[in-house]
């Protein structure tokens, strides 16, 4: 089951972040674009990071959608 967690929408890029099967995943993309490139959090060493970890990194993803534009291919 996939829960949505948070978004934001920044230049015209979103970033969710979503908690699918215990897992977080952090959504990258054009705000009307419905392919999205996902990207599953994990700890180096392959293990579910802790909540403050998972907020951190979707608030880094969200300051770096600042500087890169996501468009289709």
């Amino acid at each position: 089951m996939i829960t949505f967690v948070a978004s934001k929408t920044v230049n015209g890029n979103e970033v969710q972040l979503i908690r699918e099967s215990g897992w977080h995943y952090i959504n990258w993309g054009e705000a009307s674009h419905k392919g999205k490139t996902r990207t599953k959090l994990q700890t180096r060493t392959g293990r579910k990071p802790s909540i403050n970890q998972v907020n951190k990194r979707f608030l880094e993803a969200c300051k770096a959608a600042e500087y890169i534009k996501f468009s289709k291919l």
